[in-house]
């Protein structure tokens, strides 16, 4: 049976909270912006992506992932529409 875009997403975004629970931070990056690409589809997906990215910069303490993903949220949520 083959997953559907939600389950990808879903799948993505769990095995990415792994990876930063474990400090794998690229491993979780490669994955979070998979799941991003995922979950475009879906804004709620596509805005819990950046929170999440945002989350990871702070892990890495790279402000200009966390700055440059708080933009990008900022933006799809004011214009993308659901």
């Amino acid at each position: 049976m083959a997953d559907t875009r939600d389950d990808k997403f879903q799948t993505l975004m769990r095995d990415a909270e792994q990876a930063i629970a474990s400090k794998q931070y690229d491993t979780a990056y490669n994955l979070l912006m998979r799941a991003h690409g995922a979950g475009h589809a879906k804004k709620s997906d596509h805005l819990r992506a950046h929170r999440a990215l945002i989350r990871l910069g702070i892990e890495r303490r790279n402000p200009l992932q966390v700055v440059s993903q708080s933009g990008l949220l900022v933006l799809a949520w004011i214009f993308e529409r659901d």
